[in-house]
């Protein structure tokens, strides 16, 4: 597991459990061919720092379903699509739900 950090090159990955309905997404540094005939191996596990104030859903499952995988072999039937992305540090400062706000009460109204 690697925390995502300047800018560097991810790949996004899309695929469909066998048994799930919804597809699931990470994000590594690499992607190559397996050892293991007709599939892909997905290494490196990209996750955003946990410390920050925003938490994706698909990003928080990824999280605690892979947080201990080194390397996962899926088939290619399997891959929905992988993109090749440049990790860029989002300043999650500048979103305007995380701007510091006045209480609706002050002390002195109590």
């Amino acid at each position: 597991m690697v925390n995502s950090s300047k800018n560097e090159i991810h790949y996004r990955v899309k695929f469909q459990n066998k048994g799930e309905k919804n597809p699931s997404e990470v994000t590594v540094q690499h992607v190559s061919s397996s050892e293991i005939m007709g599939c892909i191996v997905l290494e490196d596990f990209v996750f955003i720092d946990q410390k920050k104030h925003v938490i994706l859903p698909t990003e928080d499952d990824a999280r605690k379903r892979y947080k201990d995988v080194r390397k996962l072999h899926i088939p290619y039937m399997s891959i929905i699509s992988v993109e090749e992305v440049e990790a860029v540090e989002t300043d999650l400062s500048s979103l305007p739900f995380l701007k510091k706000t006045s209480p609706l009460i002050t002390k002195e109204q109590i």
